[in-house]
């Protein structure tokens, strides 16, 4: 059954009132509330909160795209963790979250959605995690980030890939024998690998 949000009212109001109190000058998020500066890493999930609550408030929607733009790297069309970082494949979706989940649909077609997309299409691979190092690093973390900036375009295809099938097919090769997604590094418990599968999946 669905989750009545009304039941949990004043909790998503609490939610909200914190995200939106602990932004940082820049217009995103870090470790903590408040912290000073922003990564798009952690930005990514305040944003993923806000738009699951249809929150609306222009000022707060166009500072994250603010800062999204900051992490973007006109070069190779891709996104950073933050400004002078590395290009990866777990960023560049960050950034288009940030982008898509816009309540305003004309942030959905600027330059920088058109460059994040080329840029996975051109990247496109679900065997490791493209710009990491070793590319292993947090693999289903980037399996998730690229899923969802792919479900928000709306087409199961990008290109002539179909992202669809052929992210179930490398997740369903993966799975264990009694059902969970195994680390394959450190920085990913098998917990932790096993709820972003999940969520790739939903």
């Amino acid at each position: 059954n669905a989750i009545d949000p009304d039941q949990y009212a004043d909790i998503i109001e609490n939610a909200k009132t914190y995200l939106i109190n602990g932004r940082n000058p820049d217009g995103g998020w870090r470790y903590y509330a408040n912290f000073g500066y922003s990564d798009l890493s952690v930005t990514q999930w305040p944003v993923l909160a806000l738009h699951a609550i249809d929150y609306s408030n222009e000022n707060v929607w166009y500072g994250i795209t603010s800062f999204a733009s900051s992490c973007f790297d006109p070069g190779s069309g891709g996104f950073r963790y933050r400004p002078g970082s590395d290009v990866r494949g777990a960023m560049t979706g960050a950034g288009l979250w940030c982008y898509m989940m816009h309540p305003d649909p004309s942030m959905h077609n600027v330059p920088q959605v058109d460059s994040g997309y080329q840029w996975i299409e051109d990247h496109y691979t679900f065997d490791y995690h493209p710009g990491a190092s070793p590319g292993t690093w947090m693999y289903y973390y980037y399996l998730y980030s690229i899923a969802k900036a792919l479900e928000l375009k709306g087409s199961t295809y990008l290109g002539e890939h179909n992202w669809y099938q052929d992210l179930y097919t490398k997740l369903e090769s993966l799975q264990e024998t009694d059902g969970h997604w195994a680390a394959n590094t450190q920085q990913e418990a098998p917990d932790f690998s096993t709820i972003l599968a999940v969520l790739v999946l939903k």
